[in-house]
């Protein structure tokens, strides 16, 4: 049982490595916004709305980010004046 836990581990360590290599905008984005999200998940449903929220804002601008995008430049191409 130890050596399967071990395992799982090392794949979890490899996935994550391999990720923060290549994506590193994403992960630490959709982290951030996930820790924030649990911090205010504590007090009730619709914190647990904000959550994904969170999560989502953090996902983006992680993207933007890995892309080398200005976050505002592409709101104002989705959405012009």
């Amino acid at each position: 049982m130890k050596e399967f836990w071990r395992r799982i581990g090392q794949r979890a360590t490899d996935f994550l490595s391999v990720r923060l290599e290549e994506q590193p905008g994403r992960l630490i984005g959709a982290a951030c916004g996930l820790l924030l999200g649990l911090f205010v998940i504590l007090v009730g449903f619709w914190q647990a709305v904000a959550v994904c929220l969170f999560v989502f804002i953090g996902l983006f601008l992680g993207k933007c980010w890995d892309e080398g995008e200005n976050p505002l430049a592409w709101l104002q191409r989705r959405w012009p004046k």
